[in-house]
């Protein structure tokens, strides 16, 4: 079983330069390739216009490749959805299309309902879905608890301005997205003065943000 990734680019139709923003994603998604390469099951690549899609077989780093994708596609806002099932045909390493199974079918159905939710109503502050089938058989309300802590985690992250893009980012791609970081470690190797790193990651409320992610990590991990 695996965790199908299907992303897309929200309200893409208005962008002024998509050729851009396609090349911009394409390096973004590059770069993951090449850093979680070892954790990538099939490579995430662009798929048709503003959607893009990836196959992992563990989840360790499923938010921390996540949340590095949207900070460098910042302030372009993105929706993904995930699904934890089987892939019943061959996975080609070097790309994630032709594959096929479950995992794809029910993730697209999520994305397409995200697509139809987003910006309306209770649902308007979430652009993430994660389903696992194993949950979903065992234990239907931990799906609906993972998804609602994900959208408690929306509410935090869309209250980010440039300057806090700035040190999330930095910090991901130094030490990962983690909430037992060194404060200081971090302010020297970003060359920020100790006070300031501080003050901004209480503006972000990171450490709420990544404790979230990485206790929904710990719990899809007993699933996997």
């Amino acid at each position: 079983m695996y965790y199908a990734i299907i992303a897309d680019i929200v309200s893409s139709k208005k962008i002024i330069d998509r050729n851009a923003v396609q090349i911009k994603l394409q390096g973004v998604l590059d770069y993951v390739n090449d850093k979680y390469a070892n954790e990538i099951t099939s490579k995430f690549c662009i798929t048709i216009g503003d959607e893009f899609q990836g196959i992992l077989s563990k989840c360790k780093y499923l938010f921390e490749i996540i949340t590095f994708i949207e900070v460098s596609m910042y302030p372009l806002m993105l929706r993904f959805s995930v699904n934890y099932d089987e892939i019943q045909t061959e996975i080609n390493p070097q790309l994630s299309i032709g594959s096929d199974g479950p995992a794809w079918w029910h993730a697209r159905t999520n994305l397409e309902e995200l697509k139809q939710t987003f910006g309306k109503g209770l649902k308007e502050q979430t652009n993430i879905i994660v389903t696992n089938k194993l949950i979903k058989n065992a234990m239907s309300q931990l799906t609906e608890l993972i998804n609602i802590t994900l959208t408690l985690t929306c509410v935090i992250k869309y209250k980010w301005k440039q300057e806090h893009i700035n040190i999330v980012k930095n910090i991901m791609k130094k030490f990962g997205l983690r909430s037992n970081i060194v404060q200081k470690k971090v302010a020297d190797e970003l060359n920020l003065q100790l006070k300031d790193l501080n003050k901004k990651l209480k503006t972000s409320r990171y450490f709420d943000y990544s404790m979230a992610l990485e206790k929904i990590t710990e719990v899809l991990e007993v699933f996997n």
